[in-house]
């Protein structure tokens, strides 16, 4: 077949993929218009919580409200999905720095701020929760600009989901004489120290989802041990109509051709090998053992978005540094570690940087002040969070942290905790 029959083929059939390709970006505006029409719609509230300083609290208490948090979960149908545009449930959780003052915030659909204000409460009775603005909304609409810079990027995974990340009771070991060492102390303490005109935000987004990640990290589980691993069935092994409608079609072929192929599939089946458990080193045995141990607890979809931004007369990069440094302190090498998405991170390091960078930097700033749950997720179970996202008590000294002054009588009546 000469070159010219080869371009008359082409030229003859290239336009077969054309529906499928209008069909797609059909589809995917679509998807983009509804879900936008339907989160529109939603009535939000921004929640701010204060505790007292002297509040002898660990993170597990926010364990516990993550828990609680889980209860707004609900299943959407294809209906509801693709044609109401109804997106998955989620919360914004969030500390923002603002001129040194600290502010921890929770974001929710009014529908479940009572749900929200009874799990806070139920684990600290001493706190104190208002309503309060949106501050992301209260800087100029586009950024960088003239006056303002910023830097911004999502926080990814370096493996797999089902890894864990450190969390706090491997920073209860490491107690000293002066109290139990937070997560939190370095970035609260990074952000009591942001000079006036600059603001530092971390964005934690959660959306409850079904165990049928449980599932999935035992399956890796089983692989690294040396087990069989359990394969999602088709819809022509699940569907009782197809296997009828196969054995069906299989019984008159076996008549017509004295072909048996329920004799031809059958196969030896191989013994199945026992564990390799007891072979791992204990590194491996470690890692699977985390593993197990972040399956077994709830979890969410989350997305972590961070972004510095000052006037362009006070910015320092250098922020940007402490706080990734703060990060890393969640991050084991052999098991799971954040790490900038370079997909989103303001950094460009080659052509048309700074036209990139600033395109990135504007859009990093738009997702965040719509809390857009869009692209990449991880999971993360509610150890995890709670890790992460959590009121600090008295082993968290920064100065300019809004704290209750008194003990209150307790929360309102009424208000939901489980």
């Amino acid at each position: 077949m000469d070159l010219v029959t080869i371009l008359a083929i082409i030229k003859e059939y290239i336009w077969l993929p054309l529906p499928f390709v209008l069909f797609w970006g059909f589809w995917e505006s679509w998807i983009y218009y509804i879900n936008n029409k339907y989160s529109a719609g939603l009535n939000w509230v921004i929640l701010e919580i204060n505790i007292p300083e002297q509040i002898e609290v660990t993170p597990k208490a926010m364990e516990q409200v993550m828990a609680g948090l889980h209860g707004i979960y609900k299943s959407q149908n294809l209906i509801e999905k693709y044609i109401q545009g109804i997106v998955p449930r989620f919360l914004s959780l969030e500390i923002v720095g603002i001129n040194g003052e600290i502010h921890f915030l929770i974001r929710t659909e009014a529908q479940f701020r009572n749900l929200v204000e009874g799990q806070v409460y139920a684990q600290y009775p001493d706190a104190e929760i208002h309503e309060t603005e949106d501050y992301s909304k209260l800087l100029p609409k586009i950024i960088p600009s003239k006056d303002w810079n910023l830097w911004g990027t999502e926080m990814i995974l370096t493996k797999e989901n089902y890894y864990p990340i450190r969390t706090y009771p491997s920073f209860k070991e490491e107690e000293t004489e002066e109290g139990i060492i937070d997560p939190l102390a370095s970035l609260t303490e990074i952000m009591s120290r942001l000079r006036q005109g600059e603001e530092l935000w971390l964005q934690i987004l959660i959306s409850p989802i079904t165990e049928q990640w449980h599932q999935d990290a035992l399956n890796l589980v089983n692989k690294l041990i040396g087990k069989p691993v359990e394969k999602k069935k088709s819809f022509f092994e699940v569907s009782v109509l197809v296997q009828e409608a196969v054995a069906w079609f299989e019984a008159v072929l076996s008549a017509l051709f004295e072909f048996t192929f329920a004799g031809a599939a059958k196969e030896d089946k191989k013994p199945d090998w026992p564990s390799m458990m007891q072979h791992l080193s204990p590194g491996e045995k470690a890692r699977v053992e985390a593993i197990e141990n972040k399956c077994a607890k709830i979890g969410f979809n989350s997305k972590i978005r961070f972004i510095y931004l000052a006037r362009r007369d006070v910015f320092a990069m250098g922020n940007v540094a402490a706080f990734m440094g703060s990060f890393k302190q969640f991050n084991i090498q052999d098991l799971n570690s954040f790490r900038p998405d370079p997909k989103t991170k303001s950094s460009i390091d080659y052509l048309f940087k700074n036209r990139r960078s600033t395109h990135r930097r504007r859009k990093i700033l738009t997702k965040y002040r719509w809390r857009s749950m869009s692209g990449y997720k991880m999971i993360l179970n509610i150890e995890e969070l709670a890790s992460i996202y959590h009121f600090p008590g008295i082993y968290v000294k920064a100065p300019r942290m809004p704290r209750v002054e008194a003990k209150k009588s307790g929360p309102p009546i009424g208000l939901p905790i489980g």
